[in-house]
């Protein structure tokens, strides 16, 4: 059941709200609560429509239990019982999309393959050297590699940069899918960049469950069950570009997880040069193959059966040229841009394929293309915050403002964000003010409450908190909750995780309040009704902040640019709803208990202030996050106005691929030139 028609059916039950009102009316105008008559009166209201009522209040339960089954957690479900039948069905959909666009793009719109040799180098896993006819210097497929009984689905890939590990990897992927779709039980295999490797993920399985989260939108539950069933063939990729130091730790994650599970689907790239010189080794692999340098008699074959300018004698005359293009990266470029030219380097090579990218006729569109200038400084930016974040790849709704260029841009990120949520804080409270005919003393306070806390919000940060502040339990579960480093685009559902730091944030905000609300009581000399308004207050706080951070569930992932935060700012509506209606209903609760009475006018606006409120700190918040963000880097010229664009013509001319919503370099040499670029100038 949807969010939206759950909504409709709660509406359904305003007319036993309204009834529940008028009884409660009824009982708080007694002079004790405790008195016989009430009770009988109570008693009598509802004796008189129990009868009429009947299938409503029915119809009360059938929502309540639709509503608890919203919001169980999956881990309370037994394992036997998870239905993982429609997110592998889902998943199998989106990796047949993801593989094709990407092999289509590795190829250079080429429509010629090279087969590749392999060589047996399984000392580098810790195994000892034996010669194996199949697997020395003879083309075969990788899939026959990987089946055989010695390396048993456990296998490293090393090669030169260019040598076409990702592409073969690719290849295996695609292969490997159509099993998967047709065979109910045949393990799906994901190809996951290590790239993105978190040393804060507790084992590899977390990161694997962490990053199929955030791909394909897969519950983690449901990912580490298909780890417990062996239900996925592992392909980890760029081994190498996690750097020295972080790969040796995940080197060591991997052969932890291979120890501890014997996992029996594991493949992991990385570049050979990369791999020698760290120290740690993935002796929990059982071999591992080198992709050989093209031989001559490849690149003969390759160049006739592409048919294009480049000649073999062409090569034979120019020994410099020739050992350029034993990498199946240089010689597929060399095929598309030669026209003559003297090439010596793959400086100049990549040189010359930009050339060709830039050259490449494309369909009028309304679109105005930047200039060539202009393109190669978006995208020498953009190569240099990839290596900078250690990110494979850019989704426009993940950039952080750690992507500014310095702390000046960064502070002056804060003081814009502030700025704009500290007066949509104040004119939220001013509008509450008007409908609620409140004491001068009290508005000007609120109103004053209300820009100073916005203007917080906006320009906090952990890093700025001292350390004492830090170790106060009343005030670290307030840091948690306001913790806006990262933007964070919202989707609705439930997340456990959301409600407990939003209970214990509301609690901590609700004990504060309950205080202050107790000590002024107190001087005024009725402390009896402080104690009531004060407990009214922290029980209120902490249950309404809980459900509704327990709402955002986080962003899946991008199945076109950008999607997160137009999904972000949709949801701000569906939460402004929600949050209104648990508002007004806390509201009267909190009246009831500290008054004894219920205002529904009342009630109804602070119902309307809190989702207000809650729109623009859960959905709203990220949207004008990311806009400040987009306008500061427009500002610095490093990114286009509009940057999905931008990105979407960049993949046109052949220098980017797109999966999904992201965007990568079609080959990591071609991000190293763009971020050498960016060192030389």
């Amino acid at each position: 059941m949807n969010l939206g028609s759950l909504l409709g059916e709660c509406l359904l039950l305003l007319p036993v709200i309204s009834d529940v009102q008028q009884w409660w009316t009824t009982f708080s105008q007694s002079p004790d609560f405790k008195t016989l008559s009430a009770i009988v009166t109570v008693l009598t209201a509802i004796s008189g429509t129990v009868t009429a009522r009947l299938e409503v209040i029915q119809k009360l339960l059938q929502v309540s239990q639709k509503v608890i089954n919203l919001i169980k957690p999956a881990a309370a479900l037994p394992a036997a019982l998870t239905d993982t039948a429609e997110p592998r069905k889902r998943l199998l959909r989106i990796l047949k999309s993801e593989y094709a666009r990407r092999l289509q793009d590795s190829s250079l719109n080429l429509q010629v393959s090279i087969d590749l040799q392999f060589q047996d180098r399984r000392e580098l896993v810790g195994r000892p050297r034996v010669r194996l006819g199949s697997l020395t210097m003879v083309p075969q497929s990788l899939e026959a590699i990987y089946s055989q009984i010695e390396i048993d689905g456990k296998l490293l890939i090393v090669g030169n940069p260019g040598s076409g590990k990702s592409t073969e990897v690719l290849k295996f992927a695609t292969l490997t899918l159509e099993r998967a779709g047709a065979e109910t039980m045949a393990p799906i295999p994901v190809l996951l960049d290590l790239s993105a490797w978190d040393d804060e993920a507790p084992t590899l399985e977390h990161w694997i469950a962490r990053r199929l989260k955030r791909l394909y939108n897969i519950d983690s539950t449901i990912a580490l069950e298909w780890l417990r069933d062996e239900s996925l063939i592992l392909l980890l990729d760029s081994l190498n570009e996690v750097g020295l130091d972080r790969q040796e730790r995940c080197i060591d994650a991997i052969n932890q997880f291979l120890q501890t599970t014997s996992y029996p689907h594991c493949v992991v790239c990385c570049r050979l040069e990369e791999y020698e010189l760290g120290r740690r080794k993935l002796t929990e692999l059982n071999g591992a193959i080198y992709l050989q340098p093209l031989s001559d008699e490849q690149i003969q074959r390759y160049l006739e059966m592409a048919d294009r300018t480049l000649r073999w004698e062409t090569l034979q005359a120019e020994p410099t040229l020739r050992e350029l293009v034993r990498s199946p990266l240089m010689l597929m470029m060399m095929v598309a841009v030669y026209q003559g030219r003297q090439i010596h380097t793959a400086t100049e090579l990549l040189g010359l394929y930009i050339d060709q990218c830039f050259e490449r006729s494309l369909k009028p569109t309304a679109w105005q293309s930047p200039s060539r200038a202009q393109t190669i400084r978006y995208l020498t930016w953009l190569a240099r915050q990839l290596k900078v974040q250690s990110k494979p790849e850019l989704a426009i709704e993940r950039m952080q403002p750690s992507w500014l260029g310095n702390k000046h841009d960064r502070i002056l990120y804060r003081l814009l964000c502030g700025v704009i949520i500290s007066i949509l804080c104040g004119l939220i409270f001013t509008i509450i003010n008007l409908n609620l005919d409140l004491l001068p003393e009290i508005q000007v306070f609120g109103i004053a409450i209300a820009l100073a806390g916005g203007m917080l919000y906006g320009v906090y940060s952990r890093e700025d908190l001292w350390d004492w502040l830090q170790a106060l339990p009343i005030l670290s579960s307030i840091a948690d909750l306001l913790d806006n480093e990262e933007i964070e685009p919202v989707r609705l559902g439930w997340s456990w995780r959301r409600f407990k730091m939003g209970l214990l944030a509301g609690l901590s905000v609700g004990a504060i309040l309950g205080i202050g609300i107790l000590v002024h009581h107190w001087i005024l000399g009725n402390v009896w009704l402080g104690l009531r308004w004060g407990a009214a207050v922290f029980v209120s706080y902490g249950c309404f902040i809980a459900v509704i951070s327990g709402l955002q569930a986080g962003v899946r992932s991008s199945a076109s640019p950008n999607q997160g935060i137009w999904e972000s700012l949709k949801n701000t509506a569906v939460v402004i709803v929600l949050a209104t209606m648990i508002g007004s209903l806390i509201a009267r609760v909190v009246l009831l208990i500290a008054l004894g009475i219920v205002d529904a006018r009342f009630s109804l606006w602070v119902g309307i202030g809190s989702g207000l409120m809650s729109g623009l700190f859960s959905g709203g918040l990220p949207c004008i996050q990311h806009g400040v963000l987009r306008l500061l880097l427009w500002r610095q010229n490093v990114i286009p106005w509009n940057y999905a664009k931008f990105l979407e013509y960049a993949h046109n001319i052949g220098l980017l691929q797109q999966v999904g919503g992201r965007y990568r370099f079609v080959h990591e040499l071609l991000r190293r030139h763009f971020d050498e670029h960016n060192a030389r100038s």
